[in-house]
């Protein structure tokens, strides 16, 4: 028995009279763009208009951005005075990493018995972090701290 994966195609062309930006209804379900039903019914192949509309990527959910903090930082949070945490800018606070949109946990410490919720609202590089206040008492002036990873993080109340 030959167990080789089958091939459908499904070509939308003569239903979609000519529309381009449609999405596929299924009674019960959410809509879905044709990238989308090219994921969700592999294998298959979805032509419209003579071209192969590749599949969606499986999305990616990023884990929670870890954050810890001092005692003084973080109750700033908790008390709604912090908005911005400011890291080295680097391999581990960037752009990427700390995406808007991104769930945050703050955490007192390392520790688990006090921890906020929120998200990544805001991010920034400053060229400058020395007129930060409390950049030079924490980081120095240590070599690879001269630009800084301003966060704005809004916290989940």
């Amino acid at each position: 028995m030959n167990s080789a994966p089958v091939s459908v195609t499904v070509d939308l062309t003569k239903h979609l009279a000519g529309r381009r930006h449609f999405s596929i209804h299924r009674p019960g379900c959410a809509p879905m763009s044709p990238a989308e039903l090219a994921r969700q019914i592999k294998p298959c192949r979805v032509i419209i208009d003579g071209q192969e509309i590749e599949p969606a990527p499986e999305p990616f959910v990023s884990p929670p951005l870890f954050v810890p903090l001092k005692r003084a930082f973080f109750e700033a949070f908790e008390r709604g005075e912090k908005r911005e945490e400011f890291r080295i800018y680097g391999p581990r606070w960037n752009e990427i990493t700390c995406a808007i949109g991104r769930p945050v946990v703050l955490s007192l410490g390392y520790g688990k018995a006090r921890r906020l919720r929120g998200r990544v609202v805001s991010f920034k590089r400053d060229r400058h972090p020395i007129l930060i206040p409390g950049w030079l008492e924490c980081y120095g002036q240590k070599p690879g701290a001269e630009v800084a990873a301003c966060i704005g993080i809004q916290i989940d109340r």
